[in-house]
């Protein structure tokens, strides 16, 4: 890899602009101001309870600069339906068999392919079982094995099948 010298760059959330930042305003109000030269600007910003005031920045210096809304770096949720093949059993799961369903994390905590992170849903079917049991079952087991995680990192639903 190769690396820039002298290469800075800034990230400021802002939850409004206004032309000056007081104490009273809430977080995230921010400021564009000058110096007294008027060779130099900086960011006034209200902090989580305090005033502060960005580095001086020479606007010559400046190569870009944009304004990017929180909507627009947001991403969308991926969701997924499991539904067993309706073509064998008639759609029940077969008695006796194991089902297990893995989740995987790829770049789990980490940028590399290798950082990978597994959870597991198991049913053991039993006779007499309806789909509707399974994917209850299932959803209960997925339900207890990410209840141990410090953040929730996927969420589950029951739906009518028609």
């Amino acid at each position: 890899m190769t690396f820039s010298e002298n290469q800075v760059r800034q990230l400021y959330v802002a939850t409004a602009v206004k032309s000056s930042v007081a104490a009273t305003d809430t977080a995230g109000t921010i400021a564009v101001k000058t110096d007294t030269a008027k060779t130099h600007l900086y960011f006034q910003y209200k902090g989580a309870d305090n005033l502060m005031r960005s580095d001086l920045f020479d606007p010559k210096s400046i190569l870009d600069a944009k304004v990017t809304p929180a909507s627009a770096l947001a991403s969308n949720l991926k969701v997924k339906t499991l539904v067993l093949d309706p073509t064998v059993n008639e759609g029940n799961p077969i008695a006796g068999q194991d089902y297990v369903l893995r989740i995987s994390f790829r770049q789990y905590l980490g940028m590399s392919d290798e950082d990978q992170y597994f959870k597991y849903g198991l049913v053991h079917a039993y006779s007499g079982m309806t789909a509707s049991d399974f994917y209850k079952v299932l959803a209960i087991s997925l339900v207890k094995n990410f209840s141990r995680e410090a953040t929730p990192l996927v969420s589950f639903q029951l739906k009518a099948l028609l």
